[in-house]
């Protein structure tokens, strides 16, 4: 037969105990979500954001996006093809989904991203900033290895019937330089750190196998 002091049966009652809250710690933090982080910037539409679908702005699909990457234009081949199929798919997403797009330039990889963004930007001061996204994203392998594309992106402009002599300003302006450089800001403080990359109300996609995927995210989301 075993002889307890009141001091050992203490010590053993505290060695049980701590025995259990650590058990129970560690089942908790096995059986727990893991909550994906909201970024407040990308839940929010700011001044001087390019967007499209649905004018209501209460659910936000936010792009970060580089017009020299390669993996970008596939994305934009994807929108592109899915706005022009008029599926019932889509027109679920464009009358919910308010889709946004910002400029994140690779510009220590990438020399000529910040030009192409200079001159969507200033399209987009005469309407036409999709439509030149769109130009410029098709004719990326045109104009990505140029030494200076600003000539070629002045020649889209034509084709867009832009003005020529404010679009040339305005690829220079500051305002136009202030806008890419306030969106890159922002995507720095969404923790962005690949193109492309999305965010669904603030809430970073970061299991996007396909574009499928996204897809059904949003009809999913749109359907709410």
């Amino acid at each position: 037969m075993f002889n307890f002091n009141k001091n050992t049966i203490i010590l053993i009652v505290a060695s049980v105990a701590i025995i259990i809250g650590f058990l129970y710690l560690v089942f908790t933090s096995s059986n727990t979500t893991t909550q994906s982080k909201s970024y407040k910037i990308a839940k929010e539409i700011l001044k001087t954001d390019n967007i499209k679908w649905s004018t209501d702005k209460k659910i936000l699909l936010v792009e970060y996006s580089d017009f020299q990457c390669p993996n970008c234009k596939l994305w934009n081949d994807f929108f592109k093809q899915l706005e022009k199929s008029n599926s019932s798919e889509f027109k679920t997403v464009n009358e919910k989904i308010t889709f946004v797009y910002r400029h994140f330039p690779l510009d220590s990889i990438h020399k000529n991203a910040l030009t192409s963004a200079y001159a969507a930007e200033a399209s987009g001061l005469q309407g036409k900033f999709f439509e030149m996204s769109d130009l410029i994203f098709d004719k990326q392998t045109e104009w990505s290895e140029l030494k200076d594309p600003t000539n070629f992106f002045i020649g889209l402009a034509k084709s867009l019937k832009l003005n020529e002599e404010k679009f040339k300003t305005d690829m220079e302006s500051s305002t136009v330089k202030k806008k890419v450089q306030e969106d890159k800001a922002s995507g720095i403080q969404a923790n962005v750190n690949s193109t492309a990359s999305f965010y669904l109300n603030g809430v970073y996609l970061d299991k996007l196998n396909s574009s499928q995927d996204l897809l059904n995210i949003l009809i999913e989301e749109s359907k709410k």
